[in-house]
């Protein structure tokens, strides 16, 4: 079964990431600390519940057609996300600071997002995965062509997932965006010139004296 091979050799991959990662933090000043666990974090979680992955599908055969399309979609894009660090922290010609600066803003770069949230949304999809895999409600035999009402079992069940994830993703653009414009609004009531010029109010020695 590919889907199974593949979940066990992303899980053995992001490992590999992760013993990297932890190389990397220890070697690093504590500044780095912080940006690195962030990452390290979701890295190991990610390997769990491949893991999991493959642990179900020998319990779920049947379920396996549900989520075999959804593998298709995450499992290319992660093994990309892997090997590109893998470029980085494993390049023992570049110094452990230049590893993890090069892979964050070059990675940053690519989606328009940091690498730490770009692995809550390999996160978030490989949850939803587990739980289409061991709670969905589907029973047919692999060899049993799809039939309208199991077409309209999968939708029923597909549909509340992708609701919620995408609700999430919106009230976490929104708060961001309100974030900005809090910003913004403060900067605004701080200092209505351009940025580098002086807000300062002029001091008592330099302001103009007032008639008597």
């Amino acid at each position: 079964m590919e889907e199974c091979f593949g979940c066990w050799q992303e899980a053995k991959r992001a490992d590999k990431v992760a013993a990297f990662l932890l190389a990397l933090r220890t070697a690093l000043k504590p500044e780095y600390y912080e940006n690195i666990s962030a990452v390290l974090k979701e890295v190991e979680s990610a390997s769990r519940l491949l893991r999991d992955l493959y642990d179900l599908f020998p319990i779920y055969q049947t379920r396996v057609p549900v989520v075999r399309y959804y593998l298709n979609i995450i499992l290319p894009t992660f093994q990309k996300t892997m090997r590109d660090m893998l470029i980085y922290i494993d390049n023992g010609e570049l110094p452990p600071r230049t590893q993890w600066t090069l892979m964050s803003q070059r990675l940053s770069d690519q989606g328009g997002m940091t690498l730490a949230q770009r692995f809550v949304m390999y996160i978030e999809a490989l949850v939803q995965t587990v739980r289409l895999l061991s709670r969905c409600r589907i029973t047919f035999s692999t060899l049993q062509p799809f039939g309208i009402n199991d077409w309209l079992e999968i939708i029923l069940t597909i549909i509340p997932i992708i609701r919620s994830h995408l609700v999430g993703i919106v009230a976490r653009t929104q708060a961001g965006r309100r974030e900005d414009q809090n910003g913004l609004s403060t900067y605004t009531l701080r200092c209505d010139r351009p940025p580098g010029s002086d807000c300062a109010a002029p001091s008592a020695a330099t302001a103009k004296p007032g008639r008597a």
